[in-house]
């Protein structure tokens, strides 16, 4: 299930492709442009194309959940008087290697 109008789109390559396929060969329905509004013992509960719709049946949820810059800590020691910087998921949620080469590049800096 997914809120987009498709899945996988921060990865546009082959393997992308090839999981697509795979998941169908295994029977696995893509529900996109869906938003869960809540979690039961055995399902969902949806909204799809303006309708509330429930899936039930399943022992194992599994939540693949967007997330948000979280720089708290910076706001708390950027008036104090020792060099601080923003990088990784705190600067802007990515991939774990984006986060890498900023630390490098900070790092080679300080």
């Amino acid at each position: 299930m997914e809120m987009l109008d498709n899945v996988c789109l921060d990865d546009l390559s082959a393997r992308r492709n090839s999981l697509i396929l795979r998941l169908r060969q295994k029977g696995v329905k893509i529900i996109t442009q869906a938003r869960v509004t809540e979690i039961l013992e055995d399902g969902v509960i949806y909204i799809h194309n303006e309708t509330t719709k429930t899936l039930r049946g399943f022992d194992t949820i599994v939540l693949a959940i967007g997330t948000r810059p979280n720089n708290i800590l910076m706001e708390e020691i950027k008036e104090k008087p020792i060099p601080a910087f923003i990088i990784g998921d705190a600067k802007d949620p990515r991939k774990a290697i984006e986060a890498i080469a900023e630390g490098a590049e900070i790092g080679r800096k300080i």
